[in-house]
């Protein structure tokens, strides 16, 4: 029981470790699919426009 509660553990550390590299690497732009349905989100203020 012990070994299975360390060998979770473990795994959880490897997803934990793996998820923290996707974070701080840089993302790879790509063009939308256009197969699948999306929308744009645009925001302004009085100094800056965003999308």
């Amino acid at each position: 029981m012990v070994k299975e509660g360390i060998m979770r553990g473990h795994k959880i550390s490897e997803k934990g470790i793996e998820l923290k590299d996707k974070l701080v690497s840089a993302p790879i732009v790509q063009p939308p699919d256009s197969d699948f349905p999306f929308e744009i989100m645009c925001d302004a203020s009085d100094y800056a426009v965003g999308a």
